[in-house]
């Protein structure tokens, strides 16, 4: 248990986090360009393969290798493949192709808010008011960024002076 004060649970979140969003950039990047002229069904079977290599790899380190045949397995299972794979990973390639990495990524920025708001709903999970002034920021980072034209950068500006002097 974590003691009060111990910072280090607070580090390897955090840095889980950066690498978190590091990784969606990447793959996102990787989407546009290398494979990004790849039809949907070969770019989702590379997408899967490089999820899978992840997961063998977890389950070898961890050494947990059962399978019950429960039947919630069988329905997360279901719902990974179906609703996960094929679905999300499908509008996630459509989505970079016609709207571009970077306003992609701006939007998966906002899946880790949305899950809380659907386990609250779904499953009564808590809602603390950090995670819901962490939802409206990150909500409103993704509108400003979104606000922008393609061409046009957000750039702060010193109180006082102007574009033009």
């Amino acid at each position: 248990m974590d003691r009060i004060g111990d910072r280090s649970p607070w580090r390897r979140n955090g840095a889980r986090a950066v690498a978190s969003i590091l990784a969606i950039a990447a793959g996102t990047m990787i989407q546009r360009g290398s494979i990004g002229g790849d039809p949907m069904p070969i770019s989702g079977a590379v997408q899967n393969l490089g999820g899978a290599a992840v997961a063998i790899l977890v389950t070898l380190a961890l050494g947990d290798y059962r399978w019950d045949g429960a039947l919630a397995l069988w329905a997360g299972l279901a719902w990974s493949v179906l609703g996960l794979s094929v679905g999300a990973l499908s509008l996630l390639v459509w989505m970079t192709r016609h709207q571009g990495a970077t306003r992609v990524s701006l939007l998966l920025l906002i899946v880790p808010p949305l899950a809380a708001l659907e386990a609250w709903i779904l499953f009564g999970e808590k809602l603390t008011p950090v995670q819901i002034a962490g939802f409206v920021l990150a909500l409103g980072g993704v509108l400003l960024a979104r606000m922008a034209s393609p061409g046009q950068q957000i750039t702060a500006q010193r109180p006082g002076k102007t574009r033009d002097a």
